[in-house]
């Protein structure tokens, strides 16, 4: 699903959230043998959605792309499933902020990540994903009021770990008790754990914040950002 808008995002940060589901199949037998539960293979946009989820967690520009690529033929191949959708626009939405300094790749996949929030809210059969929309929606800039979308996220949805991190990135004189939460739902995040390394800089904790930066490195090897601070805290 590709949705070009000329909206473009001024405030970009960053989640990841979704399920897969296993699908069970009775295999029937001749005559009266009883019949045996067996799995079925998972549908291919099932196991594009887990390899775009497994992508993302990398926290990396080449983690976005690989994710945007999956969940891109996910969708296409599944659009009736509207998290496909969404994650699609949350990684476009974090590639592009790795490259707010080159328009040219930027403005594209802010607009298209734009476009696809505004097909999914306007979709009668993804009203459960509201919570989801909204923290996309937060992401837009202040003009939106950001911080009143994320707080209903929040009431809506108070065990994403995603909703009280933008929460916290929105409102960081104010929310320092939302990245500890965030860090409760979802210690083994990458970009939650440099988070809480900044949350512990910010207080003059060092050696935690070293801890916290050390951590979302061991689970993001790859990110160049988390090195810098785990080397300088």
């Amino acid at each position: 699903m590709r949705i070009i808008h000329k909206t473009i995002l001024p405030w970009i940060f960053i989640m990841n959230r979704g399920s897969v589901l296993v699908v069970l199949i009775l295999a029937s037998s001749c005559g009266h043998k009883a019949q045996t539960k067996l799995p079925s293979a998972s549908p291919e946009h099932e196991l594009l959605y887990r390899g775009g989820l497994e992508a993302f967690r990398q926290a990396t520009p080449e983690g976005y792309r690989q994710a945007i690529d999956a969940f891109r033929k996910a969708s296409t191949l599944a659009p009736s499933r509207c998290e496909y959708s969404l994650h699609l626009a949350e990684s476009l939405i974090l590639l592009a902020q790795e490259q707010r300094y080159n328009w040219e790749e930027f403005e594209p996949r802010v607009s298209e990540a734009v476009g696809i929030i505004d097909s999914i809210q306007r979709a009668a059969e993804c009203a459960t994903f509201e919570p989801f929309v909204d923290r996309l929606r937060t992401l837009s800039g202040p003009g939106r009021d950001a911080l009143g979308m994320v707080n209903r996220a929040i009431e809506l949805d108070p065990s994403d770990a995603m909703n009280w991190y933008v929460l916290w990135r929105l409102n960081l004189g104010n929310s320092q008790e939302a990245i500890l939460r965030a860090v409760e739902l979802a210690p083994d995040l990458p970009v939650i754990q440099y988070e809480l390394g900044n949350y512990r800089s910010l207080r003059g904790e060092y050696p935690e914040a070293k801890q916290a930066f050390e951590r979302a490195l061991e689970l993001s090897p790859r990110q160049r950002n988390i090195r810098k601070h785990s080397d300088t805290s």
